[in-house]
């Protein structure tokens, strides 16, 4: 009970900031606050870089790993290189399932 008070709370006080980006829904912003705590709790450090990934349903929060960072900067390097996208993306989705990543980065 506590907690969802908390979280109420947290809601009020971010509906009372100015958020930049979110999506709008009935003219209010719509987002997820998480606590620091929860996210500490979860082993997950909040000062790293951290990926949202939406998978069947369902929200997955983690760090990032050297294989993100790879696949991050891997499109950048093909556009400069005159990689086709098709053949970029195509190589990007044979490198993220060798790596066995069923998300992408890019």
């Amino acid at each position: 009970m506590e907690k969802a008070r908390r979280m109420k709370t947290n809601r009020e006080e971010m509906d009372n900031r100015e958020m930049n980006g979110g999506s709008e829904v009935g003219g209010k912003q719509q987002y997820l606050a998480i606590e620091r705590e929860t996210l500490l709790y979860a082993g997950i450090d909040p000062d790293d870089d951290l990926m949202v990934v939406p998978i069947d349903n369902t929200i997955i929060i983690r760090q990032k790993d050297v294989y993100d960072r790879i696949l991050e900067k891997l499109p950048k390097l093909f556009d400069e290189i005159g990689v086709p996208p098709e053949t970029a993306a195509a190589v990007l989705l044979e490198i993220a399932g060798l790596l066995g990543r069923s998300e992408t980065v890019f």
